[in-house]
């Protein structure tokens, strides 16, 4: 596809979308609406893609601004342009990634029509934004259920001009795709473009996850996140933090990083607190927590260990302090309240903690305090008694969110350490634009005997470290880790590879198989002991027997039975070795070896479904006929008119050429 010129500036292209401003907003709302349809007339005509750019980006801005309330600023603007080269965009501002994504969005369903591809919105959260702005402009949009829709219903969705969803649910619909029993029934188009909201979590931390189809127990379809991903053929994401992973954007998917610089926030991101032991940090923990509940601020804290979490909940009650327990489904709802403390044991995909509290959370807890069951109550009573607890509870709710914020925003604490910068900006960021955020830590904890030496050498005990140790431990103890991890990451998307790679190709034949066009040539181009020989001839002459259609159906039924069959087998004896080589820590000269292992798996699967499917379409009327024709005989049509259809003759015959040719 056409790709937006790589710029170092986007001043330019800024000031173009600026000049057009005040055209678009003298635009009634149906000519705005009706600029869909002349950008793809342009395209049509000739016009490139980065031609239009301006003029979509513009249009999107006045539409934001009229139904969003929302009007792009240049950062947005920039971000969008990001996308629409094919990077990763470092955005700070989670409404502005909205309102970026929306944007690139419009601009690949304007510009992808032309070339047939799809477009598809990559996230676990609602799409408001971008579905308001895109309906407005008279694009298509579906959600992606997987799991909750028929076949039918997932093409329909995947149909649109615009589908959102969760990266799982692509994943799934792409292994169903390859699962299908004929053609026409794939969901997914041949083409698409992606862009991907919390690009981190979705590319690097979800990217090994394997997703996979089961029949009686048995793993039928295989693959990983990250793999489905890299399908396609124009990927960009946003993410809060990026700069720091660029290296494994760069290797994982061949993605560059572009960081656009945002005001920063009105919160306190606060140095370290470094301590020689844990139960110092601890108290330095507690304490910082009882001042701020003294001021009426939410509390939030990361606990380490069961027996740190413990020992934290025990110096919190000294203080005269009793943490609120979190909710088992939605860990925040109460964690934005005045005064409360609220303990996770692990880190949320949150974006921040809701001010005053989850408003819908608090008015559904009300309503079936209220007695009133879901289940039983029909609808419209579930509905009106969700409206009218909502009024009741708007103004306290109102209320308690200014009270948060007059008292400085939430404290975000952590006494653990994570294991990247990027995922301490994450909970760094569930403070929102307001409050103080800070890490807790332990020398103890590292795990370094040397490090623990020098920094009880320089002083550091009960009392936090001066600031330029704190610095420097940090810094080498993320330096270290981040290595690591990022050395682990880069081995499992390697290996992972190479199944994924012989899942292509499996794939990849099953469709030439079962959904395309000439099924019987297909079979007979795999390899096998009767490839080029008896065994072609003979299916050759079932299928003038047969004819075309019948013929085409036998081989597409038998094909896709034996390559699932023989797929799952090999699939479970691959991922066996992976899930081996993974417990040894990939050893150093492992890849080659699997690679080969994988290979010829590949070819005796190949073998197998050839040799299978052949004996499905000859296992009536011809038991024989392949022996037969290896001893000698073959069958070749006959001329048009001639008598008695496909004939057979032996080549030990005094004749060796058929009866009707010279």
């Amino acid at each position: 596809m056409e790709r937006i010129a790589v710029r170092d500036d986007h001043h330019q292209l800024i000031q173009a979308i600026d000049a057009l401003e005040p055209h678009m907003a003298r635009s009634s709302d149906g000519e705005l609406a009706g600029t869909t349809t002349e950008f793809r007339r342009r395209l049509a005509a000739g016009e490139t893609p980065d031609a239009l750019l301006p003029e979509v980006f513009a249009a999107v801005r006045e539409v934001s601004t009229r139904v969003c309330e929302h009007r792009h600023s240049d950062a947005e603007l920039r971000a969008g342009l990001g996308l629409c080269r094919g990077a990763v965009v470092e955005l700070a501002d989670r409404a502005g990634s909205a309102a970026a994504a929306t944007l690139a969005v419009v601009f690949h369903a304007v510009t992808a029509a032309r070339d047939g591809a799809g477009v598809h919105l990559i996230t676990a959260h609602d799409a408001t934004h971008t579905s308001r702005v895109c309906r407005f402009l008279g694009l298509t949009v579906a959600v992606l259920r997987e799991g909750r829709m028929t076949g039918e219903e997932r093409r329909a969705a995947c149909a649109a001009d615009v589908t959102v969803g969760p990266a799982e649910d692509f994943t799934v619909t792409h292994l169903r795709d390859n699962s299908v029993p004929g053609p026409g029934l794939r969901a997914l188009p041949a083409r698409a473009r992606a862009v991907v909201m919390d690009a981190d979590v979705v590319l690097l931390d979800r990217a090994p996850v394997e997703l996979m189809l089961k029949e009686d127990g048995e793993v039928v379809a295989w693959t990983t996140i990250g793999h489905v991903m890299r399908g396609y053929e124009h990927l960009s994401g946003l993410a809060r933090t990026a700069a720091t992973d660029a290296d494994q954007f760069g290797h994982g998917y061949g993605l560059g990083v572009e960081v656009v610089e945002t005001p920063p926030p009105g919160r306190h991101d606060h140095p370290d607190a470094l301590f020689f032991g844990v139960r110092a940090k601890l108290r330095a923990l507690a304490d910082e927590a009882a001042a701020a509940h003294a001021a009426d601020r939410p509390v939030l804290i990361l606990t380490g260990t069961p027996e740190e979490a413990e020992q934290l909940a025990g110096l919190l009650e000294e203080r005269g302090l009793t943490p609120t327990p979190a909710h088992p489904g939605r860990p925040l709802a109460r964690a934005g309240r005045p005064g409360t403390v609220t303990l996770l044991s692990e880190p949320v995909d949150d974006d921040q903690i809701p001010l005053g509290g989850d408003l819908d959370w608090l008015v559904e807890e009300r309503t079936l305090g209220s007695g009133l069951d879901p289940v039983i109550a029909t609808g419209a009573a579930w509905t009106a008694a969700l409206a009218e607890n909502r009024r009741q509870l708007l103004p306290e709710w109102a209320a308690d969110r200014r009270r948060v914020l007059d008292a400085g925003g939430p404290v975000v604490l952590s006494a653990v350490r994570l294991v990247s910068r990027r995922l301490e900006q994450r909970w760094r960021g569930l403070a929102g634009g307001s409050g103080d955020t800070r890490f807790y830590f332990a020398v103890e904890e590292l795990q370094s005997a040397r490090m623990a030496a020098l920094v009880r050498r320089m002083g550091v005990g009960d009392d936090p470290a001066d600031g330029r140790i704190t610095t420097w431990v940090t810094r080498r103890w993320h330096q270290g880790i981040e290595k690591r991890q990022a050395e682990r990451w880069r081995l499992l998307i390697d290996f992972s590879a190479v199944l994924n790679a012989a899942g292509d190709a499996v794939y990849a034949d099953r469709r030439d198989l079962v959904e395309g066009p000439d099924p019987l040539a297909a079979l007979l181009a795999l390899p096998g002991p009767g490839s080029g020989g008896g065994d072609d001839q003979a299916c050759l002459a079932r299928a003038a027997e047969l004819g075309a259609e019948a013929t085409a159906e036998r081989v597409r039924a038998g094909a896709a039975a034996a390559v699932d069959r023989e797929w799952a087998r090999c699939l479970r004896e691959l991922r066996q070795r992976l899930q081996q080589l993974q417990d040894e820590l990939f050893p150093a000269d492992a890849l080659p070896g699997y690679r080969e292992e994988a290979a010829r798996t590949l070819r005796g699967l190949r073998e197998r479904v050839r040799e299978h499917t052949v004996r499905d379409l000859l296992d009536e009327g011809v038991a024989g006929l392949a022996e037969q024709i290896a001893e000698g005989g073959w069958y070749v049509p006959p001329p048009a008119g001639a008598n008695g259809g496909w004939r057979q003759w032996s080549s030990g015959a005094a004749r060796t050429r058929p009866p009707w040719q010279p």
